[in-house]
């Protein structure tokens, strides 16, 4: 499946007249927005929302995309800002004078399931979140622009916007290829892009041993050649079974960076006073994106059951958590296994063109293009000081989570559906790396320091 969610954004902006008094209006990027919260003391259980969407651009144009319907259920709706990749840069300390440029730097996006991008949809978006235009450099595989994918259109979108001036590549697989056959497609091909992101995965359950251990052995020699790969970490939490967790692949491959999704609030307020875990707040806006706190959806974590050995780099962070947080039922889920996600990036309300058309999009399909272009940055300033790309990530970003990221304590990865919630909240964001954010969002500044320390 791809990991793309629409369905959150639609209860952002409220006309329900239960919800009007608690609607106020605020200043965005975009002009004013109204925003809302509701909370069990507004809906009944089961009721149903009406919304709507109006947010304007910077040519004033406005655009609106109807109504739809959600899941009250008591849970909290809470107030958050559509986001650009100008402001997404500037929350997570980008330099505004870094850019791409350098012809040995270069980025791709990989593509499943017949998902193709519109170049036209792409100058509309850069035209209207006010970005210089820019084009893909090369496109691999099947494209159909005629027929844009929200999941292609978001990927491309977010990775060039945030990496701005990155040569990129489209890496499209057409529909029955996967892992194993793409990995090897990027190793057989000269001159292959550094950065990769996936926003692409399913449940390990579904697929054999012996594909996985086909495809792990491309992912190293990915790595040991300078590639770095990030992967989506999922949209259904823990899993959709609320008794025996169901973790997702590739993003538990260890192999890879598995990227987890927050939100940006204004304030973690509405989220710290919703928190069942009461785990504190966090003190940058990002809390994780969790079906519990006022989202229709949950950003994915866990333990891997298809690798049952946690591997060296991460033990010391994961026995902490272990040690220290409050655990789902022993039952659950395979305490010695590969821990996920790595880190995480906004994954909430990120506007997206489709089909000329735009909309709020949200998922960890948004949070893995955004890390992965931070990636392709560092490697813009790795480059320009004779060094080389950055490769594998995971040893170095579990050698400085504790002071490269900011850590998000907020949040868990309880499988939400429709409103209801799975009784027993999963993993939990606490200080420190956790399976429900990794070890949280990037800090920039710090991360690029780092960076240029390597050899």
């Amino acid at each position: 499946m791809d990991y793309t969610n629409k369905l959150v954004v639609k209860s952002q902006i409220l006309t329900s007249s239960a919800v009007e008094s608690n609607c106020t209006i605020e200043e965005s990027l975009f002009g004013d927005l109204l925003y809302c919260i509701a909370t069990a003391g507004n809906l009944l259980d089961d009721s149903y929302v009406n919304a709507t969407f109006s947010y304007c651009f910077q040519d004033k144009t406005c655009t609106e995309t109807g109504t739809a319907a959600g899941f009250g259920v008591g849970l909290p709706i809470v107030p958050s800002a559509l986001h650009t990749p100008t402001d997404v840069r500037s929350h997570y300390g980008v330099p505004a004078s870094l850019v791409g440029g350098n012809a040995k730097n270069s980025q791709a996006v990989a593509a499943f399931i017949y998902q193709f991008f519109s170049p036209a949809d792409l100058a509309l978006f850069f035209k209207e979140v006010g970005l210089p235009q820019y084009t893909v450099q090369k496109v691999i595989g099947p494209n159909n622009p005629p027929f844009p994918g929200v999941e292609a259109s978001l990927d491309i979108q977010y990775i060039m916007g945030v990496a701005q001036g990155v040569n990129t590549w489209f890496w499209s697989m057409g529909g029955s290829s996967w892992i194993a056959e793409w990995g090897q497609a990027v190793l057989n091909t000269p001159n292959a892009p550094w950065v990769h992101s996936i926003s692409y995965g399913e449940g390990e359950s579904y697929v054999t041993a012996s594909y996985i251990a086909r495809s792990e052995a491309e992912l190293q020699k990915l790595g040991a050649a300078g590639h770095s790969v990030m992967v989506a970490s999922g949209d259904d939490g823990s899993g959709d079974d609320c008794d025996v967790y169901a973790p997702d692949w590739p993003t538990s491959s260890p192999s890879v960076t598995s990227v987890g999704a927050t939100r940006i609030t204004r304030g973690a307020t509405p989220a710290c006073q919703a928190n069942p875990a009461g785990s504190g707040c966090s003190t940058v806006g990002d809390v994780s994106a969790a079906g519990d706190l006022g989202l229709f959806w949950t950003t994915g974590g866990g333990f891997s059951n298809a690798y049952p050995k946690r591997p060296s780099w991460q033990d010391a962070a994961v026995s902490n958590y272990l040690k220290k947080a409050t655990l789902p039922p022993s039952t659950s889920f395979n305490n010695t296994g590969r821990a996920y996600p790595d880190v995480s990036a906004v994954g909430h309300n990120l506007v997206v063109v489709d089909a000329g058309v735009a909309q709020p999009i949200d998922g960890t399909s948004a949070a893995s293009p955004i890390f992965a272009a931070l990636i392709s940055l560092l490697n813009e300033e790795r480059i320009a000081a004779g060094k080389s790309s950055l490769g594998f990530l995971n040893k170095w970003i579990y050698s400085i989570g504790s002071t490269a990221f900011n850590d998000v304590t907020v949040g868990d990865t309880t499988f939400c559906e429709q409103g209801q919630c799975c009784p027993t909240p999963s993993y939990t964001a606490i200080a420190g790396w956790d399976a429900a954010s990794g070890w949280g969002a990037p800090n920039f500044p710090v991360l690029l320091k780092e960076a240029l320390k390597l050899a």
